[in-house]
C-alpha cells in the first residue's frame, strides 16, 4: 500500500515547490519577510572561505560520514532548496551553508537533515520505500531525545534538530505517503 502511495505521489506537483507569483502573502509568511536572515558568528568567516561552487561540488567536508550519509548529504545540496520548506527566500543562503554546517556539528540534526533528504529523494524516486527514510528518522528523534533527557546544553542545533523534525512531520502529512 505505501508503494502504491508513493508512485501515486509521482504523478503529481508538490505544493510548496509550486510559486504563484501572482498570489499575495499569506498571515503567517506576509511577516517574515521583513527579518534579517540567521546569522551565526562562523558564518561570515565561512562564507568567505568557501571556494565558488562548480555544479555537482559541494564546499563541505564530509568524507568521514559513511557512504549513505554522504549520499543524502550530496542529494540534499545539490537538489533541496528554501522553497522545500516552503520559505519565501534564503538571502542568506542558510539553507547551504550554515544549516549544512550546523548539522556536521551536531549527530540529532545531522540525522534530521538526512532524514529529511531521504525522504524528498524517495518521494521523488520510484523505487523508493518509506524504511530507507525511517531509519534516519527514527535516529534523529532517540538521539534529540537522549540529548534532552540527559539535560545537555540547548543549543541552535537543538532548535534547528526540532524544527527539521517538525517539517517532516508535516511533509509526511501533506504527502500522504504513510
Amino acid at each position: 500500500m505505501t508503494g502504491q502511495r508513493i508512485n501515486d505521489r509521482q504523478t503529481s506537483e508538490t505544493p510548496s515547490l509550486v510559486h504563484d507569483k501572482g498570489a499575495s502573502p499569506t498571515p503567517s509568511t506576509e511577516g517574515s519577510v521583513g527579518y534579517p536572515p540567521f546569522q551565526s558568528k562562523s558564518m561570515d568567516a565561512s562564507r568567505s572561505r568557501r571556494p565558488k561552487n562548480s555544479p555537482g561540488s559541494q564546499p563541505f567536508n564530509w568524507s568521514h560520514l559513511s557512504q549513505d550519509l554522504q549520499f543524502y548529504l550530496s542529494y540534499y545540496y545539490e537538489n533541496l532548496t528554501f522553497l522545500h520548506y516552503s520559505l519565501k527566500c534564503d538571502s542568506g543562503n542558510f539553507m547551504k551553508t550554515t544549516f549544512i554546517e550546523t548539522a556536521l556539528q551536531s549527530d540529532p540534526l545531522l540525522y534530521a537533515l538526512v532524514g529529511f533528504s531521504a525522504f524528498q529523494y524517495t518521494i521523488h524516486n520510484p523505487h523508493g520505500k518509506m524504511r530507507d527514510f525511517l531509519q534516519y528518522y527514527d535516529k534523529a528523534v532517540t538521539l534529540l531525545l537522549k540529548s534532552l533527557k540527559k539535560g545537555d546544553q540547548r543549543t541552535n542545533a537543538t532548535i534547528l534538530a526540532i524544527l527539521q523534525l517538525a517539517t517532516i512531520e508535516v511533509r509526511m502529512n501533506t504527502t500522504h505517503v504513510l
